[in-house]
């Protein structure tokens, strides 16, 4: 959800209910951003789709991965699990604990 967040354009004003995006993308540029081959695992986009925020990617071709997010509901659960996300940081922190 965070290279979604980050690379999709979710956020702009005037930004559609269901915006189309091309995931192969956002993965190249969570990729280049973090340095690594594997920025997210495409299995754990499934999550996304079962909880009802995009539809299924279809592999068109190598570099393109098409999808359709529900963007007015992606933007509202994002909020609250990074905030959830940072209070758990907060927290782990706190307990020194050694993940985050």
């Amino acid at each position: 959800m965070h290279a979604i967040y980050e690379f999709g354009d979710t956020t702009k004003l005037g930004v559609p209910d269901q915006k189309p995006l091309n995931m192969q993308d956002i993965f190249d540029k969570a990729a280049a951003k973090k340095n690594t081959q594997m920025p997210f695992e495409w299995a754990a986009f499934d999550e996304i789709v079962k909880a009802g925020l995009a539809s299924e990617v279809r592999a068109a071709s190598e570099k393109e991965k098409p999808t359709t997010l529900n963007t007015k509901e992606f933007n509202r659960i994002y909020t609250f699990l990074s905030l959830r996300e940072r209070f758990q940081q907060i927290n782990s922190q706190k307990r020194g604990d050694a993940e985050y």
